[in-house]
């Protein structure tokens, strides 16, 4: 067909619409239409290209978004869940790491985490030598903690209280306690499942929120008393109250004060049990608190020492060019200046505390850890319950012996010495326990009565113990005891022990105190018998470390 007919038909070049541009001759409608032609494949050709570079495009921008969302995935994500108890929680992951919040508060995340690696690291001052048994979690965040748990406390069986069941759901997903497994969980409010509990617990950890806030129950006087119902006889409660520092102070109404701190925004406090308190408000003091005790006769003469403050509560020597004063008790001192006849260049002030925690503005100490683990007991007619079961088996085989192959009498000083010479006790420890003996014997206000096991079939002495009765307070205090190596396979220490705690009922005694046990950082030469004057199971404190103030220019 010819290009004219082909235009009169309706149809142009490759089917371009009709009427696109006729022409009144021949030759001209002949150009026009070859130019039209030509424009309209260009421009087909040039959209064609167009869409196909768009295309191609698109295509690449969506596999870089989906290439880019896949590494995104990798290294981080969000998960939300919606909870009737706590609103709106946010799980987002960093890597490895993952934070999980509640009205923006960290529930479980890097700075939780390092606040309980610290707590904890706090706790095992307190607990030295205990064996933990049992450990109660009061709240679960997502479970991020659960592994320091273990990996603190590896032989102890763990339980948790968690009220809701959407954090437990999401601790679950995330599986941050593995390798370990899950501990059992109780979903209920702690209020209820508290009081439920069987047994007693050597650790409870009270770390009860909504959103920022502590729950209510950490001033609740019933929820309280149940918790320290649960709290064995020398167990400790770690408490995080946030930003609500006040409710330290008011569990310090429940439970024994032994140590509070801030870390970052949140304040924390270690507790131990109720009795504690009570036993200080029944009586009970330890013996540097003993008002008859004479401080100043434990100081050479050539230090000049003397009473000083108020009521001439401390006690004052001097080494040129420091003097140095030692004042105790949970009241701050009042520190009044010196006598002329007493002031140095340095004056160095201590304050030993006994139960008080915090440090008044004015004061610092040079270490955080407790200067000394106390243990004691209230005494009672049953006083055998408390034991442990090997110290019950020894006391059977004990009296199987008494009577018959040894018996427990008062002695003197001199045949306790000599004995003491040959025992087991570190010869470090000899001459102490000589010095400590004389120093409170000659005041009559601390008489001193020193036991003895001996052998009935040769008379020897083989074993003894020095204690010291309070003539204040219905107290006892064990000084020290020895044995000879040749007995050491027969349950000596356990009948003079008992013999103890017998003669002490006699006596109206209330409390026996046994001195000081091994913690962290103590020589361990105290470790053994710590040991075996824990069997007697005694309640702990500790005292806090010693708080200083200095003074220059003789004031």
């Amino acid at each position: 067909m010819r290009m004219e007919e082909a235009a009169e038909a309706g149809c142009g070049p490759r089917g371009t619409p009709r009427g696109s541009g006729r022409a009144t001759t021949e030759s001209g409608r002949t150009i026009r239409y070859q130019a039209t032609s030509h424009a309209k494949r260009a421009q087909s050709v040039s959209v064609g290209v167009k869409m196909s570079s768009s295309s191609v495009v698109d295509t690449h921008r969506r596999r870089s978004d989906r290439v880019q969302s896949s590494l995104m995935g990798l290294f981080s994500e969000t998960r939300v869940r919606t909870s009737e108890k706590n609103g709106t929680i946010i799980a987002k992951r960093i890597g490895t790491s993952w934070q999980v919040t509640v009205d923006e508060c960290e529930q479980t995340g890097p700075l939780v985490h390092e606040m309980w690696l610290y707590a904890l690291r706090m706790l095992s001052d307190y607990l030295g030598l205990q064996r933990v048994r049992r450990v109660l979690l009061l709240g679960l965040g997502a479970g991020g903690e659960v592994k320091n748990y273990y990996q603190r406390f590896p032989n102890a069986e763990i339980t948790i209280i968690e009220y809701d069941p959407e954090m437990i759901a999401l601790a679950r997903e995330l599986g941050l306690y593995r390798p370990y497994s899950l501990p059992h969980v109780i979903c209920e409010d702690a209020r209820v499942a508290v009081p439920a509990l069987s047994g007693t617990f050597d650790v409870i950890v009270i770390d009860l929120f909504k959103g920022p806030d502590p729950s209510p129950l950490s001033e609740d006087r019933s929820f309280l008393e149940s918790v320290n119902a649960k709290l064995s006889h020398s167990g400790y409660i770690v408490a995080n109250v946030y930003w609500k520092k006040e409710i330290l102070e008011s569990l310090s109404a429940f439970f024994t004060p032994v140590r509070s701190w801030r870390f970052r925004f949140n304040h924390l406090g270690i507790f131990s049990k109720k009795t504690v308190a009570d036993a200080f408000r029944e009586g009970y003091r330890p013996v540097r608190n003993w008002p008859e005790i004479n401080r100043i006769a434990s100081i050479p003469s050539a230090f000049n020492p003397a009473q000083v403050g108020e009521k001439s509560a401390g006690i004052y020597w001097r080494i040129w060019p420091f003097s140095f004063e030692q004042y105790g008790g949970d009241t701050e001192p009042a520190i009044l200046p010196l006598p002329a006849g007493l002031r140095m260049p340095f004056r160095v002030i201590m304050w030993r505390r006994t139960l008080r925690p915090d440090i008044p503005e004015g004061w610092f100490a040079f270490s955080e850890r407790p200067s000394f683990k106390i243990g004691f007991t209230p005494l009672t007619p049953e006083y055998t319950k408390r034991w442990s079961e090997s110290a019950k088996r020894a006391l059977k085989a004990w009296r199987a012996l008494s009577g018959v192959k040894y018996r427990i009498e008062e002695i003197e000083r001199e045949e306790f010495g000599r004995s003491l010479k040959k025992s087991t006790l570190p010869l470090t420890m000899r001459d102490s326990v000589f010095w400590e003996i004389d120093l409170r014997g000659k005041n009559p206000l601390t008489p001193v009565r020193l036991f003895g096991v001996r052998r009935i079939s040769d008379g020897k002495l083989v074993a003894g113990m020095a204690r010291m009765y309070s003539s204040v307070s219905p107290i006892s205090y064990y000084m020290n005891g020895f044995y000879l190596k040749e007995v050491a396979e027969d349950p000596l220490m356990m009948g003079l022990f008992d013999d103890w705690f017998s003669d002490a009922l006699k006596k109206g005694i209330r409390f026996l105190d046994f001195g000081t046990f091994y913690k962290a950082g103590d020589d361990g030469a105290w470790k053994g018998f710590s040991v075996f004057k824990a069997k007697f199971n005694p309640l702990y404190f500790f005292l806090p470390p010693v708080l200083y103030k200095f003074r220059w220019g003789r004031k």
